[in-house]
């Protein structure tokens, strides 16, 4: 889900803007770790100011 809807969005977006996209039963610490897999393989980068790219 995080993917599609980081695709969807044009440009870079932060950390908070992709999960407002999110369905709203999206908890922010499942979320995060989500993030944190994403990150760790390579297919998101997280810059210093929380965007997301």
């Amino acid at each position: 889900m995080i993917e599609d809807t980081k695709i969807k969005g044009k440009g870079d977006l932060t950390v908070r803007q992709v999960w407002e996209r999110l369905p709203k039963k999206t908890v922010w610490q499942s979320y995060m770790t989500a993030l944190d897999y994403l990150k760790y393989s390579e297919k998101i980068i997280l810059e210093e100011d929380r965007k997301i790219t």
